[in-house]
């Protein structure tokens, strides 16, 4: 069996969404591995760890470094080696898609498998409230639009993403109602809803926190509204998610996280380049094979 891993390159990006957990603090971007170190741990994760599947992530990959598509675009040329070399290595992307105008999708025609936008409502007035519209990168909606025909067009496979708060809920069902309607032209593979979860945050879990019965309702009318879709639709709630946690962060430390009687635990592997196999990280991190095997193993069955 091979395996899937989520690696959050940088906590650095262009927009400022409410909910969003990412550590911007100078110690955290202080933090950040280098290019080359980035194309180390891609390595790593390659030919000492048997994954097979990477979901580049952020913050805002597109802008690792703190700069504007270059190091993003050398490191997916990085990439480009291994998926000639390993025709099972698949490759996602998760971005905001500010910077994916057709000219930089046209460079990830080939290494990057699938990409994933958020979307979390299509009424103006919420996406500003979330972060989405900010004074420099507006219409939100608008781009995504565009964004979604392009990569169909350019034959990438599409997912969305949602995270389910007070702040969007009443618009969720036009939300869904909308992708429905357009998935025409979208042609949207996947959707995955989340559960907003808190990180110790007091001030964004007294705006965006959502208690399981509320967010339990409108999974219901969400399924409802797209059951005769061909969309593969998914829910993550608070408890799958703490139970598959497990994140590759932008030090390069696999951090795993465990909840037992109320109380959290982080566990932190070395710099990911110091392993030679998966037995030695696994154990650093308190994470059982089985475990791994469950919540993230992958097959291109």
């Amino acid at each position: 069996m091979s395996f899937s891993i989520y690696y959050m390159l940088t906590p650095r990006c262009l927009l400022n969404c409410g909910y969003c957990f990412r550590d911007t603090s100078r110690e955290s971007l202080a933090r950040e591995l280098s290019l080359e170190d980035k194309k180390r741990t891609v390595t790593t994760l390659v030919e000492n760890l048997d994954i097979r599947k990477i979901t580049l992530s952020g913050g805002e990959p597109t802008i690792i470094g703190g700069v504007v598509l270059k190091d993003f675009l050398e490191l997916i040329e990085h990439i480009r080696i291994y998926k000639k070399k390993y025709p099972d290595l698949r490759i996602e992307l998760l971005s905001n898609a500010i910077l994916l105008d057709k000219d930089i999708l046209l460079k990830l025609v080939g290494i990057v498998d699938r990409i994933t936008i958020t979307l979390d409502t299509i009424n103006e007035d919420v996406l500003n409230e979330i972060g989405r519209n900010t004074a420099t990168y507006k219409d939100y909606l608008g781009r995504f639009r565009q964004r979604m025909i392009d990569m169909h067009e350019l034959g990438f496979e599409t997912k969305l993403h949602t995270v389910i708060t007070p702040v969007n809920y009443d618009y969720l069902e036009e939300l869904a109602t909308f992708i429905k309607q357009s998935n025409y032209l979208f042609k949207i593979n996947r959707w995955k809803f989340y559960q907003y979860m808190t990180y110790d945050d007091p001030i964004k879990d007294a705006i965006y926190e959502i208690d399981d019965e509320r967010y339990h309702a409108i999974t219901l009318k969400i399924s409802e509204i797209l059951s005769k879709t061909d969309i593969d639709v998914t829910f993550k709630d608070n408890k799958l998610m703490i139970d598959s946690m497990l994140n590759l962060n932008h030090d390069g430390r696999l951090e795993h996280v465990t909840i037992d009687d109320g109380a959290k635990k982080k566990y932190l592997s070395k710099q990911i380049w110091n392993y030679s196999n998966l037995d030695e990280l696994l154990k650093d991190i308190n994470l059982s094979l089985e475990k791994f095997e469950f919540y993230h193993g992958f097959s291109h069955e």
